[in-house]
């Protein structure tokens, strides 16, 4: 599905914890570039900010808190300026765990991606447009297409595996916010490292 989002749009992306939220995040900056966004490096800049957060420890989620803190002021001075409206965003884990709550906690907060979501970021982000403020944090199959990533260069790249985890160890968050375990196809795992290759 092409979806309708402006040519030219700025986005800023922050990624908190593990080399699976960077994997994300590629992923996400891929089919943002899909649709016409194209990176910057400051929130200041941007026309959408996206969060991509960790559970895992507390001092990661307390970072994203005084982020979105700092999102509440900069939303107010773009539109005491007459500026276009800021959109932003928080995806991952600590999205997957709070759902409604960071909505309901942070008026700032537009947009709120659960762990198997993300791959809709362009439909969505008209969703919000459209309608306001949205939720997407249902859990699902590992999506059946391969998609592309916009990766750093050099010669390292994350492959995603697998997600999730059937397992449910008292100490650990995993299954709560990545759901249960889930594969990709290994011809899809193959083809993505033969073209990173």
């Amino acid at each position: 599905m092409v979806t309708t989002a402006a040519a030219s749009k700025t986005v800023y992306i922050e990624t908190f914890g593990c080399q699976m939220n960077t994997a994300d995040t590629e992923v996400v900056l891929a089919r943002l570039a899909e649709t016409g966004w194209i990176r910057t490096a400051s929130p200041d800049t941007a026309d959408l900010v996206l969060y991509n957060t960790c559970s895992v420890r507390d001092n990661a989620e307390a970072k994203i808190r005084g982020r979105l803190g700092d999102m509440k002021g900069l939303k107010e001075r773009r539109r005491k300026a007459g500026a276009p409206p800021l959109t932003v965003g928080v995806m991952g884990c600590m999205a997957q765990r709070e759902k409604n709550g960071l909505i309901e906690k942070f008026p700032q907060v537009d947009l709120v991606v659960g762990t198997d979501q993300f791959v809709h970021m362009p439909q969505l982000l008209d969703q919000v447009a459209a309608r306001g403020r949205l939720v997407a944090t249902d859990f699902g199959d590992f999506e059946d297409q391969l998609w592309t990533a916009k990766r750093a260069e050099g010669v390292n790249a994350f492959v995603t595996i697998m997600r999730g985890c059937n397992y449910n160890c008292t100490y650990c968050v995993v299954p709560f916010t990545r759901g249960r375990e889930k594969s990709r196809p290994a011809q899809q795992i193959l083809d993505e490292v033969k073209g990173l290759i």
